[in-house]
């Protein structure tokens, strides 16, 4: 659900037909961004699948990205790393894949 990459591949997957999930790093109340709810509605409503491990109430705060994207890396069979800089979230979620003995693919930054 967040913004740029996560949000066009939510997108595209539900234009085509498909079924994507969503992990939220809050409350199902507290959807994070908040630009992207018509979008959690939309997943749902096209019978997708929207995941959280926070109590309802509870806000999206750094540290709960960082534990969501262990669970985004649990998920699949492997992880799309695109241009990630060094200690973002997408390596954190590339990282966790990895320990999971997932694949992890990565088209690499331009200079």
């Amino acid at each position: 659900m967040a913004t740029g990459t996560d949000t066009l591949a939510h997108e595209t997957c539900l234009k085509y037909g498909g079924k994507t999930i969503a992990v939220l790093p809050s409350g199902f109340n507290n959807i994070y961004p908040k630009s992207n709810k018509k979008l959690f509605d939309k997943i749902i409503a096209k019978n997708g699948l929207a995941l959280t491990e926070y109590e309802i109430g509870i806000k999206a705060e750094y540290e709960n990205f960082l534990a969501r994207n262990r669970i985004v890396a649990a998920l699949g069979e492997g992880t799309l790393v695109v241009e990630a800089g060094f200690r973002s979230g997408a390596s954190v979620t590339a990282n966790f894949a990895f320990k999971a003995n997932k694949i992890v693919f990565a088209i690499p930054r331009k200079p």
